[in-house]
């Protein structure tokens, strides 16, 4: 995966200390809400690219609400990649479930770049593939905002896995993500590609089962 370039590394380093801050106050207003009631799936009812009803988070045991510090460490580094020591025995069954996401979504300029937070839950049966993209925030990386998405319906993608990756292309959405591995009692994932035509980059993360 290519890495970030220095200009957007050091705008990320002032982002990072901005966004704990505002992870903390975000957290207290809306974090409550999540950990103190299952909330039902959404329908399985959809088509490829549209959003569901509603907000279908389910807290289990391996996951929760995302923050930048899920990520700061492993995947918002000039360096990032596949650490040597990772162990790659990772089969189609055990990427599915709730994952920590993010989603570098990288705009015409570094002003206009934003770091999203979500949870994505992936399912599959044999070759094909389904993505649950439950929103949690979106900051703007040039004015230091950061907006509350847990209202926004949840994305449904369908895909494919394809040579060990797995690939949505819908027209809209042309991304992958390949690189899966585990380490240190955890589980990563990492992909790139585009979403409504801008260049993403996203990082998946969830304590081992």
């Amino acid at each position: 995966m290519p890495a970030m370039s220095k200009k957007r590394i050091s705008g990320l380093k002032i982002y990072i200390i901005l966004m704990l801050a505002a992870n903390l106050i975000l957290a207290f207003i809306v974090g409550r809400a999540f950990f103190s009631e299952k909330k039902p799936n959404a329908s399985a009812s959809h088509t490829n690219g549209n959003d569901v009803t509603e907000n279908s988070f389910v807290a289990d045991q391996r996951t929760d609400r995302p923050s930048i510090s899920d990520f700061q460490k492993w995947y918002y580094t000039p360096d990032r990649g596949i650490p040597a020591d990772a162990d790659l025995n990772v089969t189609r069954e055990d990427t599915y479930g709730e994952w920590k996401a993010t989603v570098y979504v990288t705009g015409k300029t570094a002003k206009d770049d934003k770091i999203l937070l979500l949870n994505i839950e992936i399912i599959g049966e044999g070759d094909n593939v389904t993505l649950t993209m439950d929103w949690y925030s979106s900051t703007d990386i040039g004015k230091s905002e950061t907006t509350d998405e847990t209202s926004k319906k949840d994305t449904v993608l369908d895909g494919v896995w394809k040579n060990g990756a797995i690939v949505i292309s819908d027209g809209k959405n042309e991304f992958e993500i390949p690189d899966f591995y585990k380490l240190n009692g955890k589980e990563y994932g990492m992909g790139s590609g585009t979403m409504d035509g801008l260049r993403i980059d996203i990082g998946l993360v969830r304590n081992e089962q």
